[in-house]
């Protein structure tokens, strides 16, 4: 019986393609086989970045920010978030907009983690609207800002001087292992802070606006009249 050229040609691109298919399958597992499943950064990509002493970020709050103290001056960001990340650098001056969306259904510190920023030292740290956790910096001084509702977790300082000032229902919480000789808190319009289990031999601060502060029995007599 003779086989028209018609569906010859089918009959070949149909081979063709599961061939195709078969050989895109294997590299795809050969590729997977190649990934860290234990490595915490296989779903974050190298941005480069050149040294600062002063970091301006804003964005959404739905992914968390961490900056995280090291040794060089780094930042990894989630693959998936390439797209809603923006930087740009002036001299001294790094200037970042995460734009991922807000959410108000999740608790902050259970958002996925979406980009990682590691600082031997920062002179200052300006946020807007981001969920960020701030960690591990050990400095003379540091001077961090909030603003538009900015949310910031604070772990293992241990600093010389820290001023912290918040506006717009910012929110700042002290968790483990903090330690600073001279805290200036500056509130206003309906932010607050958590000093929790905060050590700091001075504590100076300026509420107003139906600004909040929330101590521990520990800080009593450390607030300076």
């Amino acid at each position: 019986m003779m086989i028209k050229r018609s569906n010859l040609i089918l009959a070949s691109f149909a081979l063709f393609f599961v061939a195709a298919l078969f050989a895109a399958d294997r590299e795809l597992a050969r590729q997977y086989r190649r990934i860290d499943l234990k490595d915490p950064f296989k779903n974050f990509g190298m941005v480069p970045v050149r040294p600062y002493k002063v970091l301006n970020i804003s964005g959404g709050n739905s992914y968390t920010v961490r900056i995280v103290h090291g040794t060089d001056y780094t930042i990894r960001l989630m693959n998936s978030r390439k797209q809603f990340f923006r930087m740009e650098q002036r001299l001294d001056t790094l200037a970042i907009n995460f734009m991922v969306s807000n959410q108000q259904y999740q608790s902050p510190e259970q958002c996925t983690t979406g980009l990682i920023l590691t600082v031997p030292a920062l002179a200052m740290v300006n946020t807007s609207g981001i969920n960020c956790e701030l960690s591990g910096l050990k400095q003379d001084s540091l001077l961090i800002r909030q603003e538009h509702q900015a949310i910031l977790r604070i772990k293992d300082l241990r600093l010389g001087s820290l001023a912290l000032s918040a506006r717009h229902s910012s929110t700042a919480t002290f968790m483990d292992r903090n330690w600073t000789d001279t805290l200036r808190l500056t509130l206003d319009q309906g932010s607050s802070v958590d000093l929790g289990p905060l050590k700091a031999r001075n504590i100076l601060t300026k509420l107003k606006g139906n600004a909040r502060l929330v101590i521990t029995a520990a800080n009593l007599n450390n607030f300076v009249k």
